[in-house]
């Protein structure tokens, strides 16, 4: 029954929420619409309280003050996440899809909240590109960013891969990062009717990151933060089967990430290929019959058998046709012109040029 009051109060009071932000937003009173989320953030937080004796802790506050503007990256477990982010920080950026702006009143919403909107069918590239000109643009104005490196809702326990998208934010734009740690899916589970009264969850603001970390040093560290963080609270406030389930999830999702980044850095162990890398193993400098800028000597090498003394300036060897002289029934042979281009292996060889190693772009 608590259940029932508290998504008929939920449901039908963001839609006057909506609707009053909707016309804010014609308007283009930005400030108002601020105003207006932080209102709706503290009244369904009541409601959590009041109808189901919930309680959310907000811990870490300290860091929500953390000089900025910086970039806020977070567990998303609930609902109730966004409930938070519209009491505690109304006036932060996030990322939306672009798709929203199919349906009624969103378009106006969305731009003039100027939200990063992304396009879900661009492929991940431009997905990356988007956000990170969007943070951007954000920074720029002053105001920090909150994102969901999984990019969807998980159940307790469980772990997506996180987006690369956030770590080219972090390297690109020299931005400090805030890790987000919560337990509220205890209180209101991801997509689900039944809440569970009298519970307690809590969203914690960890130790800020600064700039200046390697990519991949910063994509583990910031999993690492959030998911030990997470799972501590989930441990604190979950009990019974809900615990035992989160803790499965757990342990699988840890053995995956640890699988997944031994697989990573075995791959970057192998030494990157040379250009003109011949399969067969072959060395690509040596020389090769028939090249016009080989030697005799070198050629003769090159098939495996010892070199012939060369004849002296003017003489003609034993045996060969007389200068200007052609053998019978054969063509005049043409001798390579002096600009003949050397063949790509010799030219790389000459170089010593070497490809860097593939750069996997992720978000």
């Amino acid at each position: 029954m608590r259940s029932l009051l508290l998504n008929l109060f939920f449901y039908s009071f963001t839609i006057v929420i909506a609707l009053r932000v909707y016309w804010q937003g014609r308007r283009g009173d930005r400030p108002a619409m601020h105003r207006t989320l932080n209102y709706w953030g503290e009244t369904v937080l009541r409601a959590v309280d009041v109808i189901m004796g919930g309680t959310v802790e907000v811990r870490g506050r300290e860091h929500l003050e953390t000089p900025g503007p910086v970039m806020f990256v977070s567990k998303h477990q609930s609902e109730l996440d966004v409930v938070l982010l519209g009491k505690l920080m109304p006036n932060v950026n996030a990322v939306a899809m672009q798709e929203l702006e199919k349906y009624p009143f969103f378009p106006t919403i969305l731009r003039t909240l100027d939200l990063i909107l992304v396009a879900v069918d661009h492929g991940p590239q431009n997905r990356t590109e988007q956000t990170v000109a969007g943070a951007k643009r954000g920074f720029d104005q002053g105001r920090s960013l909150m994102i969901y490196p999984e990019g969807t809702l998980m159940p307790l326990g469980a772990r997506e891969r996180y987006r690369r998208g956030v770590a080219q934010i972090y390297t690109r734009l020299g931005v400090t990062v805030v890790p987000v740690a919560t337990s509220v899916g205890t209180i209101w589970p991801r997509r689900e009717w039944r809440k569970h009264a009298g519970a307690t969850g809590a969203i914690e603001f960890l130790a800020p990151i600064p700039p200046g970390l390697p990519f991949d040093r910063f994509m583990e560290m910031i999993e690492d933060r959030i998911e030990t963080a997470t799972m501590a609270l989930i441990r604190e406030h979950a009990t019974g089967d809900m615990l035992a389930a989160a803790e499965a999830r757990y342990t699988e999702a840890e053995a995956e990430a640890k699988a997944r980044r031994a697989a990573a850095r075995a791959q970057d162990a192998e030494p990157p290929a040379t250009v003109g890398d011949d399969p067969s193993g072959s060395d690509p400098g040596a020389a090769k019959p028939g090249d016009p800028h080989v030697t005799v000597a070198e050629e003769a090498a090159a098939e495996g058998a010892a070199p012939k003394e060369a004849a002296p300036e003017g003489a003609t060897p034993e045996g060969a046709a007389a200068e200007g002289a052609t053998p019978e029934g054969a063509a005049p042979e043409s001798a390579a012109p002096e600009s003949a281009i050397p063949s790509e292996a010799g030219s790389t060889a000459a170089d010593g040029a070497e490809s860097p190693p593939a750069k996997v772009v992720g978000g």
